[in-house]
C-alpha cells in the first residue's frame, strides 16, 4: 500500500466546475438621481469574464438591480450556464425584512 497512490494510475483532470458562474452587480451614485450600473458574469473553473454590461440609469436602487440581474439571468440562460448562489450586490440599498419577537400580553 502506497502513501501517494498507486503507480500507473490515471488521475482525471477535467474542471469540474466548467460552465458554473457567479453574478456581481454593482452601482455607484453618481449624485441624487444618476446611478452607473455594472454588471458582470465571471466562470468559477476559469476567473475568465464572461459577460460585461455598463450602463447608467435615473431609476431608484432596486429598480435599477433588478434590471441588471434581468441581464444576467438573460446572458446565463440564453449560454446554458448554472448560476451558483445569489447575484452579488455591490453599492445598493436593497430593503430587507426582518422579524422582530415581542412579547405580548
Amino acid at each position: 500500500m502506497g502513501i501517494f497512490g498507486r503507480k500507473g494510475e490515471i488521475q482525471d483532470d477535467t474542471v469540474k466546475d466548467k460552465g458554473v458562474v457567479i453574478g456581481t452587480v454593482t452601482i455607484k451614485r453618481e449624485n441624487r438621481q444618476n446611478r452607473s450600473v455594472k454588471a458582470v458574469v465571471v466562470e468559477c473553473a476559469t476567473s475568465e469574464e464572461l459577460f460585461k454590461v455598463t450602463y447608467k440609469s435615473n431609476k431608484s436602487d432596486v429598480f435599477t438591480y433588478n434590471v441588471a440581474c434581468e441581464y444576467i439571468h438573460k446572458f446565463i440562460k440564453d449560454n446554458d450556464y448554472v448560476l451558483t448562489g445569489d447575484i452579488t450586490s455591490v453599492g445598493v440599498d436593497l430593503p430587507s425584512i426582518t422579524t422582530i419577537s415581542k412579547r405580548t400580553r
